[in-house]
């Protein structure tokens, strides 16, 4: 099953471990359905002001400590603007993706979710947890895990979930 125990300021709110099949699959919009490329991970600032993510890092449950082997460390002077969404994917190219939300392309080439399961932690950069996600199977069932309704509602297949369109 899926857990959540996020913390402000931020929020978990969608993780995509497994390439999605057919036209959906390409989920960095680069022209390329790739297993680990369109793998993902979307954060939401939550708490009221723009936040500096400079030095945060975005972990797996291979590598679950604090500066030891993340799959992404955000670059000094990124700001998350308050409301706005960071999505992380594994690789590829972000250039044709548009609308408000941040894109960031994992800087280790791949965030490595397990389909199977996994736990995904993000660690301010002062080595604070702040943020995780732990899922189980469904992270293998051919779509991401959302949250419904976004940024408060519990983890569901993005196929079922309200905003989801059945995409």
């Amino acid at each position: 099953g899926t857990e959540d125990v996020d913390v402000s300021p931020i929020v978990i709110n969608e993780v995509r471990a497994e390439r999605v099949s057919g036209p959906t699959g390409d989920a960095n919009n680069d022209g390329s359905t790739n297993s680990s490329e369109d793998e993902l991970v979307e954060i939401v600032k939550v708490s009221g002001a723009d936040l500096d993510l400079g030095g945060w890092e975005i972990h797996d449950g291979s590598a679950p400590q604090f500066g030891v082997a993340p799959r992404h460390i955000f670059f000094a002077g990124t700001i998350l603007p308050d409301g706005c969404a960071i999505v992380v994917f594994g690789g590829g190219l972000t250039d044709a993706l548009g609308g408000s939300s941040l894109y960031r392309v994992a800087l280790t080439g791949a965030l490595g979710l397990n389909n199977a399961g996994d736990t995904v932690t993000i660690f301010t950069a002062s080595g604070t947890a702040v943020a995780e996600f732990a899922y189980g199977a469904e992270g293998g069932n051919n779509e991401s895990l959302t949250r419904d309704p976004d940024l408060t509602g519990s983890f569901v297949g993005h196929t079922v979930a309200s905003t989801g369109g059945g995409a």
